[in-house]
């Protein structure tokens, strides 16, 4: 992507999956609000990240899903959640 060389890069999937167990382990959170956006994502990636998420609800912890729109994948994560919130105009 031509912009993103002028700009902040998106985190890696490592990355976020780190994010996520920390803040499953962290007593200080009680809760996660994920706005899903999946394009260019393979299903592999988005099986880890599901599963990452399941295992913060399973600690837990309450997770909620937002969006606007949402194809497959946005959906497919969206299962993990407790809650899912989309746009009264969405997609």
């Amino acid at each position: 992507n031509l912009l993103a060389a002028l700009g902040e890069q998106p985190p890696t999937l490592r990355t976020v999956l780190a994010t996520i167990d920390r803040a499953r382990t962290d007593p200080r959170i009680r809760g996660m609000v994920v706005i899903p956006q999946t394009s260019g994502a393979m299903w592999a990636q988005l099986q880890e990240l599901r599963d990452a998420l399941l295992a913060f609800r399973e600690s837990g912890k309450s997770l909620v899903v937002y969006f606007e729109f949402g194809g497959a994948g946005e959906y497919y994560l969206a299962s993990a959640a407790e809650r899912v919130l989309m746009m009264p105009a969405g997609t």
